[in-house]
């Protein structure tokens, strides 16, 4: 069924056809069949726009409703900054008992409902990293990234990836653009300490040693900087140092990991 606005042009073409049958020539009728060529081009343009248009919409629909699942699109329009707020939490406690795979499954059930939510996808990829799954965690930081640019905090744990793979310098790129940044108070504070385990393993413990102290200026009480802090100076036969460091994590965190790990040390 052809609208009232296409079936204009198809009298215009029946009227141009009817006076060449009456003997009108084609110059006579050239200006009549360009401005019609033109309308219809014109309106195929817009045609082919709105096409466009609809499968823009129709792909961001898709990747709001996982291939458009009725059921699953209600239900990410049904939770809550609470909820969300509730699984992060969960999640966080999990990851402090050290449940890693318990955090993974709590954070990978919001994942599915708040599939933008860069606190729910940082939280996750740090779970997934806990537990070693790192090319797991990765796309998630990445994804993070496409979202928020300057993210930090997944930049940060991006560099501490490259860091426990073995890619120094990567690591150290991510991690330098973190502490370029500052807009994250947690994230740069980390990337110091990053930074000062790729120069104590890399043996540079001058770097090691001055990236350690940058930490620990931003975090007085980062214990696991003030031991590694502790291992650069033994490593540089600075021996007092290295003791005075293992003293004060004992005395920060006596029920720690680190204060028995620097009992072992003394």
């Amino acid at each position: 069924m052809k609208s009232k606005h296409y079936s204009l042009f198809f009298e215009k073409f029946e009227e141009i056809k009817n006076k060449i049958k009456k003997g009108a020539t084609f110059d006579e009728v050239r200006e009549e069949l360009k401005e019609l060529y033109i309308e219809v081009k014109d309106e195929i343009d817009l045609l082919l726009e709105l096409l466009e248009e609809i499968k823009r919409e129709t792909l961001k629909l898709k990747s709001a409703a996982g291939t458009l699942d009725p059921y699953k699109f209600v239900q990410r329009l049904q939770i809550t900054e609470v909820d969300i707020t509730t699984f992060i939490e969960k999640g966080w406690n999990e990851i402090a008992k050290g449940n890693y795979e318990n955090a993974i499954k709590i954070l990978e059930e919001v994942k599915e409902k708040a599939l933008d939510n860069t606190k729910v996808l940082n939280l996750l990829g740090w779970a997934y990293v806990q537990a070693g799954r790192y090319d797991d965690a990765f796309p998630l930081y990445l994804k993070v990234l496409q979202l928020e640019p300057r993210n930090t905090m997944a930049m940060k744990d991006i560099g501490y990836i490259c860091y426990k793979k073995g890619i120094y310098g990567e690591a150290i790129e991510h991690l330098a653009k973190v502490v370029r940044i500052d807009n994250n108070p947690s994230a740069t504070l980390y990337a110091l300490y990053y930074l000062g385990l790729i120069y104590l393993d890399r043996e540079m413990y001058d770097d090691a040693i001055s990236f350690f102290k940058k930490a620990l200026e931003r975090g007085p009480n980062l214990v696991e900087a003030l031991y590694h802090l502790g291992i650069a100076y033994e490593k540089k036969k600075d021996y007092e140092k290295a003791k005075e460091s293992f003293r004060r994590v004992i005395e920060i965190a006596p029920d720690s990991k680190w204060a028995q790990k620097a009992k072992e040390r003394l």
